[in-house]
């Protein structure tokens, strides 16, 4: 799993620029710098590019540099020879790197600039051609932290990009958005670059790399001017990369896949797995990558369910998902998709990971639900133990809130409070390197105050189909522990509720 991973400079974000660096005041409104004026005169009017500026007034930029890209750039030079093979009439491109910080602009003229104050950067690529009316300007790459409250919205797919400067080298927790040329690489080709540089080893792949993979032939026209991507070579370019993705569809005119896509959205996302969502418009095709979602403590859904659904085992997590973190390639990055807005389209969705394990969350949900279930219907309510008891309680009435997550042993037990029983913490450092934990709460006490009484910790081993068995190993209860094909529970931490774990 590689959230939080930084990632070195590379491409655009290494020193690729002239040493001319134009510095600009984004406080002083009146008689001075304005968003839409800027964007209006030197990136025409572009709504991707405003949306950009806008995300950075809304994280407090307070001054902004503009520098040249130098033509040698290795990227650079690399997207210019695809273009001029693409017998398009392309002339030439330029391209400017624009960099956000929150120092004021007479401390950033002179490169004093706290690592605190950087805010992130966007790549703009101008390709101008022979015929006017081809030429195109459009956000190569940009990267941003998300500017909502944190409580609310979870962007689990992200890393730190490391971006050099000649003043300093700076890094930007984000999810890499960019925009399609029509030209040489699409909506799908972006897609595939958002996800896959949260996935793979070196954190980016080129456009070039992908058409190869994807057996796209840029001179003699396969794609661009109309053409997309096929499924078919999106998938190819996963398989090529060592990429293991889950394929889900739905179609609200078949019976057989009307399954709840949000669910899987939300549980790879719960992951750290990186989605590609697919749909038809009414125009053609179009993907865009899914990297978080934000949570609506106040959601009726959850409770409502109850009036329509006779046999319910538990509450999802899920539930209690407003909207999900999406980057559109055509409006801008971290946008929000309501859950439910595409229940009349069929989508496809394909969960990435680079381990099988970290997308069969349904399968843990679903042991993990039988087993608590079946623990509290066998136990006996303790003296002095409340929360424990209530937990038993709950889970009785099936009113436990679940949410499975794949987590390293490592920052499971840095998770874990602290305990004296010298025996379970022996054989909690037993445990696999990664595995399942299936938080268990109750509803007041999830949407409240984000916190849990327990998690269920499976281990979980899938098959290429994604089938395979899942075996619970312990049981993390109020002041206590269970360990699976044990004869008694024993003393373990606080008789307390506990935070949910960050997982990203």
């Amino acid at each position: 799993m590689n959230a939080g991973r930084i990632v070195p400079p590379q491409g655009f974000r290494t020193l690729c620029t002239s040493d001319d660096i134009q510095w600009y005041d984004a406080v002083a409104t009146v008689g001075g710098h304005s968003n839409f004026r800027f964007v209006d005169e030197s990136y025409e009017s572009r709504h991707t590019v405003r949306r950009i500026f806008s995300l950075a007034r809304k994280l407090g930029f307070r001054s902004f540099c503009v520098e040249t890209v130098l033509p040698d750039t290795d990227w650079l030079q690399e997207e210019d020879a695809n273009l001029r093979s693409r017998n398009c009439g392309f002339k030439e491109s330029k391209v400017e790197r624009i960099s956000f910080f929150e120092t004021d602009v007479a401390r950033a003229k002179r490169g004093l600039i706290s690592p605190k104050e950087y805010i992130g950067y966007v790549v703009v690529k101008r390709d101008v051609c022979k015929s006017v009316d081809r030429s195109r300007l459009y956000v190569y790459e940009s990267v941003l932290p998300t500017y909502r409250d944190e409580k609310l919205t979870f962007l689990h797919c992200c890393q730190q990009y490391q971006v050099q400067y000649r003043f300093g080298t700076f890094g930007v927790t984000g999810a890499l958005y960019a925009q399609q040329n029509g030209l040489t690489f699409v909506c799908a080709h972006v897609a595939l670059r958002s996800v896959l540089s949260l996935v793979l080893e070196n954190g980016d792949i080129s456009y070039a790399e992908i058409n190869r993979l994807a057996g796209i032939s840029v001179s003699d026209g396969d794609i661009g001017m109309g053409k997309g991507m096929s499924s078919l070579q999106l998938e190819k370019v996963l398989r090529e990369k060592g990429v293991i993705f889950r394929k889900i569809g739905y179609d609200p005119k078949n019976k057989d896949l009307r399954q709840d896509y949000s669910q899987y959205l939300y549980g790879f996302t719960e992951s750290n797995c990186p989605s590609i969502l697919t749909f038809n418009t009414k125009k053609s095709a179009h993907a865009i990558p899914v990297v978080g979602h934000t949570f609506d403590e106040d959601m009726w859904p959850p409770d409502a369910d109850g009036y329509f659904i006779e046999k319910k085992k538990h509450y999802s997590s899920e539930r209690w998902v407003g909207s999900f973190l999406i980057h559109d390639d055509n409006y801008g990055p971290y946008l929000c998709l309501p859950k439910k807005y595409l229940d009349d389209t069929p989508v496809i969705i394909y969960g990435l990971s680079v381990e099988r394990d970290a997308l069969g969350f349904d399968t843990a949900e679903f042991v993990a639900s039988e087993w608590l279930n079946s623990f509290a219907n066998t136990v006996k309510l303790l003296p002095n133990a409340d929360w424990y008891n209530r937990f038993v309680v709950y889970a009785k009435h099936k009113m436990l809130v679940l949410r499975p997550v794949l987590v390293d042993k490592s920052a499971y037990l840095h998770h874990l409070p602290k305990s004296s029983n010298k025996t379970a913490l022996e054989r909690l450092n037993n445990l696999p390197e990664t595995f399942w934990v299936v938080e268990a709460s109750f509803p007041e006490l999830f949407s409240g105050t984000r916190a849990k009484v327990g998690d269920a910790v499976l281990s979980c081993h899938l098959h290429e189909d994604f089938s395979g068995k899942v075996t619970p190993i312990l049981l993390r209860l109020p002041g206590l522990i269970y360990f699976n094909g044990d004869s008694e529970i024993t003393a373990f931490g606080d008789d307390y509720h506990s935070p949910l774990l960050r997982n990203h």
